[in-house]
């Protein structure tokens, strides 16, 4: 658990102040490896294929699940709306997604075109390339033991946003 670091004497701030730790406070750990791992990705994506990190995305879930609709995608990737709504445009205008439009049906279902599961395919490759260069020296058991560890804290953020709104808003 992060403990606070103690500043040294400081006269203008009347003394010791608790500061923050980064090097034992796991935020910044996540933010950093997350900032640099979708940083790269987006350089690297961008300059070989013409398409970010949020495209990608996309294409990912597409892949795993085709046949969804665009408020799913959002969900399952933790996208806002306009954001994934701009992606999707532009994937559609590569012809690298379709999306199904039944006259009868309110809810539009997307689909990887032929060209978007062949990107999606060149991409894959180079995305658990990084993958393997980032876990070098994990072990297989250490490996599962993080993500073991990483779908707990992903399961915690419920709890961490009922506790951001009881301060916001004074729920309990």
């Amino acid at each position: 658990m992060a403990k606070p670091k103690e500043r040294e004497n400081n006269p203008e701030d009347g003394g010791k102040n608790d500061l923050l730790d980064r090097d034992e406070y796991i935020p910044w750990f996540l933010v950093r490896l997350a900032n640099g791992m979708t940083r790269g990705a987006s350089k690297t994506y961008l300059k070989l294929f013409g398409v970010g990190i949020m495209e990608w995305r996309i294409l990912s879930i597409l892949a795993i699940e085709g046949g969804i609709m665009a408020s799913y995608i959002c969900e399952a990737l933790d996208l806002d709306k306009a954001s994934a709504s701009r992606s999707i445009k532009t994937l559609q205008a590569r012809d690298l997604i379709y999306i199904d439009e039944k006259p009868l049906q309110r809810a539009r279902k997307l689909y990887l075109t032929e060209q978007g599961r062949i990107l999606h395919d060149q991409i894959l490759k180079i995305a658990l390339e990084r993958t393997r260069l980032l876990t070098q020296g994990i072990s297989t058991d250490e490996e599962a033991f993080l993500l073991a560890l990483l779908r707990r804290l992903v399961s915690n953020l419920s709890v961490v946003d009922a506790y951001d709104s009881s301060l916001v808003w004074g729920e309990n």
